[in-house]
């Protein structure tokens, strides 16, 4: 092989090596933007996560606000005139209203965790 041609061959692998070296760095590329994707996708779940959790906590404490304005109310409704059956039976009724609302509640909790996933 003579000079010339020896320097052509090299061109062309430095060509084939710069094409090579340009597919791999796109492919890089996207191979980052798609983890970059990945991790906000997976940050924003989070996010979406915690807030629910933060909802959560609200809502019991609304919940708990809302049992202590019914407890006074049922005290002032019996006072001295409920009889131990009166007020076993509207602390019952008390009891229903609370199991349904944290019913609702969970199975509204469950939706939004089922969301996130």
């Amino acid at each position: 092989m003579n000079s010339q041609s020896q320097a052509q061959s090299v061109e062309q692998l430095k060509v084939e090596i710069k094409g090579e070296v340009g597919t791999a760095m796109i492919d890089l590329d996207e191979r980052l933007n798609t983890l970059a994707a990945t991790l906000d996708a997976r940050l924003a779940a989070e996010k979406s996560a915690a807030d629910g959790t933060a909802e959560g906590f609200a809502t019991k404490a609304q919940l708990a606000q809302e049992m202590t304005g019914l407890k006074s109310s049922l005290d002032r409704e019996c006072g001295e005139r409920c009889t131990r059956d009166e007020m076993n039976g509207k602390l019952a009724e008390l009891v229903r209203e609370v199991d349904q609302k944290l019913g609702t509640m969970l199975l509204d909790m469950d939706e939004k965790i089922a969301r996130i996933r």
